[in-house]
């Protein structure tokens, strides 16, 4: 097997290899059980390591020893959603040299996947990939994913509430196990993977308010519900307030209660999925306009704005980041600002 960077000697045939290496004048070994690609792999880490990946490296190659190693420091979301676009990726682009990728043969392998959602996928980790290969070891000299162009993917359209049928939803689904996801999703505008994640202890209550705890999140990976003690970004851990019959309601629910909002049974939160699911179902049983816990956010945003809340404070109540340098280093999330909107989101339903 070719190596420019170091050796590998059999010390058992197919299961045992020396690796060795010279670093900083002095010479190194190291076994490794496995097979001769597993004692490559470990060479080809070293290496890049010490003086960065080989300028002959195949994409293959470079996920096993460089990008894997990336993954293991992202979420798990995020590495779910990587390692399936390098299913697809893989067949394609594995044995070619990450030197000679070119804008072509981007465009022309990622053109090859049907799905618009993978293509984006693809092209995402594609680019990753390509900016660590730039960046970390000099194979490439500028990132040749930047102007691939991929298939636009169909927007569906997304169904709200207008406040009048937001209160009549809220009366159909008062005592069930939705109603404070509902209420907190609708009335502060957070993430599903956020409001997914509170127990009672993070509402805390005073003054006619609800203030909500919000620093982490519960997602689904590969099919499991996984808890993370983070949010999406650092300045999405944040404190939201919702005020009126939203923050009444909540504080009557809470008496006496402990634990996840939506418990499972089993002394757990149940799994967003099935949360989802069974939302959804619940609503055509009941002749409830069905609205996703993922648009309640962007219910929470539009009637925001037909309340005349400023961008800003609805920025901070969803955890968005600022769009101006005033904005982003200059407005700070008190308390008072947050009952503000509060009040002007509970306004536009008094007066419905």
């Amino acid at each position: 097997m070719r190596r420019e960077f170091g050796c590998i000697t059999e010390v058992e045939r197919g299961k045992r290899y020396r690796v060795s290496w010279t670093e900083d004048g002095v010479k190194k070994t190291h076994r490794v059980r496995g097979t001769r690609r597993d004692a490559s792999d470990y060479l080809a880490k070293v290496q890049a390591g010490i003086e960065g990946a080989a300028k002959d490296i195949t994409y293959a190659e470079y996920w096993r020893t460089v990008v894997e190693s990336y993954l293991s420091q992202l979420a798990p979301k995020t590495q779910s959603e990587y390692r399936y676009a390098w299913r697809f990726l893989c067949p394609a682009i594995g044995a070619h040299r990450v030197a000679d990728t070119t804008y072509r043969a981007v465009q022309a392998t990622i053109d090859k996947v049907e799905a618009p959602s993978t293509q984006q996928k693809c092209k995402a980790l594609w680019s990753k990939i390509c900016t660590m290969a730039m960046l970390q070891d000099g194979l490439l000299s500028a990132n040749p994913v930047a102007g691939v162009r991929i298939k636009p993917a169909a927007r569906r359209e997304k169904r709200l509430w207008d406040a009048f049928e937001a209160k009549a939803a809220l009366a159909a689904i008062r005592g069930t196990s939705y109603e404070p996801l509902v209420l907190l999703s609708l009335s502060c505008g957070l993430r599903p993977e956020e409001v997914f994640a509170l127990d009672w202890e993070d509402l805390s209550f005073g003054g006619g308010y609800c203030a909500v705890g919000v620093s982490r999140t519960v997602v689904t990976v590969d099919g499991k519900a996984v808890e993370q003690e983070r949010t999406k970004t650092a300045g999405s851990t944040r404190t939201s307030v919702c005020g009126g019959g939203f923050a009444a309601r909540l504080e009557d629910l809470s008496c006496g209660k402990r634990g996840a909002l939506r418990p499972n049974g089993r002394g757990g939160r149940t799994a967003p999925t099935t949360v989802t699911r069974n939302w959804k179902k619940w609503c055509e049983r009941n002749g409830v306009e069905y609205v996703s816990f993922e648009n309640l956010r962007s219910n929470y945003k539009t009637l925001a704005a037909q309340a005349m809340i400023p961008a800003e404070l609805a920025r901070m109540q969803m955890g968005h980041a600022g769009v101006g340098v005033a904005e982003q280093h200059y407005l700070v999330a008190n308390m008072q600002l947050l009952r503000l909107a509060a009040d002007m989101f509970c306004e536009l339903f008094s007066t419905t």
